[in-house]
């Protein structure tokens, strides 16, 4: 069996309007499945947040990754479905 897997990183450029919202709702509504959702958020040495997870469907992976505020909004959206 080979697994498929995607990267989508999400950077904290100041931006006041995320795309995360619609990003959750969107692998749901294709019935992607959160595999792994860590429950806390990281603090790297730097002092960014960091936060990731994992959406799998069908053998295909996709690992999430988000940095500064959009790292607290991933983890709020994700804690809402799992």
């Amino acid at each position: 069996m080979r697994i498929n897997y995607s990267l989508i990183d999400i950077i904290d450029k100041g931006s006041k309007s995320s795309k995360i919202k619609e990003l959750i709702h969107d692998l749901r509504s294709k019935q992607y499945v959160f595999s792994i959702v860590p429950e806390k958020l990281i603090h790297m040495n730097n002092g960014i947040k960091y936060y990731y997870v994992e959406a799998a469907r069908n053998g295909s992976k996709m690992i999430i990754n988000a940095y500064g505020a959009q790292a607290d909004e991933l983890f709020s959206e994700v804690h809402k479905y799992s």
